[in-house]
């Protein structure tokens, strides 16, 4: 299974300049614990459920990012997977994921400790359903995110000596 292109609004991303490409996810919350005083935990949320993401990349030819900046917002089709797990074959998935051609979701079953593949045999709205399999006591349902950022600082990228162009960039949920 080959994995989806990134882009970063209508900028894709050339495979040449992410042969080296790593995305990492960071939850976003306000949330804070302390103790009352009784000892008590107490936890006050004021909001949750917002991200991080981190790309970095390596290539033969620079990403272009030059046109990306701090003001702007951008829709970011991620190319690190993200999965839910479930004792059950019916899995519903966050509407923030990407739906293109090339980023079908895709399932595993856990047999015996051990990784087994359960073909994803449909997505009705945000409910995708995987083949069930014999044993199985999880069920894993694999997706692409997808969704609005901002950039937290500015593009960076830059030549080494071998001939290549890694680059960075940081973006939080919007």
């Amino acid at each position: 299974m080959s994995r989806p292109m990134l882009y970063i609004g209508s900028l894709q991303i050339p495979w040449v300049a992410g042969l080296d490409m790593q995305q990492s996810y960071e939850p976003l919350d306000a949330i804070h614990n302390s103790r009352l005083a009784d000892g008590t935990l107490d936890t006050a949320v004021r909001w949750s459920g917002k991200m991080r993401t981190r790309i970095t990349g390596s290539g033969w030819i620079p990403p272009g990012l030059a046109t990306l900046n701090r003001a702007d917002d951008y829709v970011i089709k991620c190319i690190a997977p993200d999965s839910i797990g479930s004792p059950s074959n019916v899995i519903t998935l966050p509407a923030a994921r990407r739906t293109d051609t090339g980023a079908d979701p895709y399932g595993i079953a856990i047999v015996n400790g051990e990784e087994v593949p359960a073909p994803v045999t449909g997505v009705v709205g945000d409910v995708a359903t995987l083949t069930v399999v014999a044993g199985a006591t999880l069920y894993q349902c694999w997706y692409y995110p997808q969704f609005t950022a901002r950039l937290m600082e500015l593009p960076r990228e830059f030549l080494t000596n071998e001939s290549s162009w890694p680059w960075s960039i940081v973006a939080e949920q919007t």
